[in-house]
């Protein structure tokens, strides 16, 4: 694109619009100069700022760029703020939708209702448990107990239920 000062209607430009092409090439390549020059109001901000002698000149200039690159630098921590926003957002929702359990909507009949009080453990995957591990299995699954309720019962503490809950059901997949 070719910049000519309105201003001095020299064809070709200006001395000092030439000097300041001349002198600063990669300045009007430059995609934020390039940027502030499509707006019709900014080009001619930018012609006075650098083709006349007045300071009042510059300093508009200087406050126009200055406006022109805070307003590009805002937009562009918006937009990158509402993309993450949105990516959490669906990360969450899709996080959220995995904890939805399919079939909890709907009530089961009471017959297909498994009654606590079948659980039975085989009689050879008793046999590999020691007593401990028997009891607080029983606790547990027999009578829905929760770790610190059984542990107050058997006398021992919720971390003793836990790893003899835990060493129980590793002998039994074993």
């Amino acid at each position: 694109m070719t910049y000519q000062c309105p201003f001095c209607l020299i064809p070709g430009g200006c001395s000092k619009l030439r000097s300041l092409r001349t002198d600063s090439p990669r300045l009007f390549g430059h995609g934020l100069t390039a940027s502030f020059l499509r707006d019709s109001s900014q080009r001619e901000q930018f012609y006075l700022g650098s083709c006349s002698e007045l300071f009042l000149h510059e300093a508009a200039l200087d406050h126009a760029f200055r406006m022109h690159v805070e307003n590009r630098q805002f937009l562009r921590y918006m937009k990158t703020t509402l993309y993450w926003k949105a990516v959490r957002a669906d990360q969450e929702h899709r996080r959220d939708l995995q904890r939805i359990i399919p079939s909890a909507d709907v009530p089961e009949p009471e017959q297909e209702l498994i009654p606590d009080s079948n659980f039975q453990l085989p009689e050879d995957a008793a046999k590999r448990l020691t007593k401990r591990q028997l009891q607080v299995l029983r606790l547990i699954y027999e009578e829905d107990l929760l770790l610190h309720e059984a542990g107050k019962r058997l006398g021992i503490t919720q971390q003793a239920v836990s790893a003899s809950h835990r060493a129980a059901l590793k002998r039994l997949r074993s």
